[in-house]
């Protein structure tokens, strides 16, 4: 999404397409070890690369709250520690992998999508 606009490409909604997916036919269960930890892993490290910082700063707030609730949430189906570990990792992948670089001409791009952000944050919560 926000990736793909700051490069100049546009997302577009088509009502007539169709999806398949088979659920958690690779990887057992709904909640399962390996799923919860390469989630809470890879929710960490697509942040990272794809969000620029001042951006992040922004939306540290809510990501924290995000985060935090999901680990009650994990921690009450006795996955917290796999949940944390999965932070973890991610952010240790930060560390060994390069961030999408940003450049002013994104600018304005950037402002729109965080309006966006903030505005379904609102419908959400509001």
């Amino acid at each position: 999404g926000g990736r793909a606009r700051r490069a100049g490409w546009t997302n577009r909604y088509e009502p007539k397409a169709k999806v398949y997916h088979a659920g958690s036919g690779t990887s057992g269960s709904r909640y399962n070890e390996f799923k919860v930890r390469l989630s809470s892993r890879n929710n960490i490290w697509l942040i990272y690369k794809n969000m620029p910082l001042f951006q992040l700063i922004l939306n540290l707030p809510f990501l924290a709250v995000g985060f935090a609730a999901k680990y009650v949430f994990f921690l009450k189906k006795g996955l917290g520690g796999i949940y944390a570990r999965g932070i973890r990792e991610g952010l240790h992948t930060c560390e060994r992998e390069k961030k999408v670089p940003f450049t002013w001409s994104q600018l304005s791009v950037c402002m729109k999508i965080q309006l966006e952000l903030w505005k379904n944050i609102g419908k959400r919560f509001g």
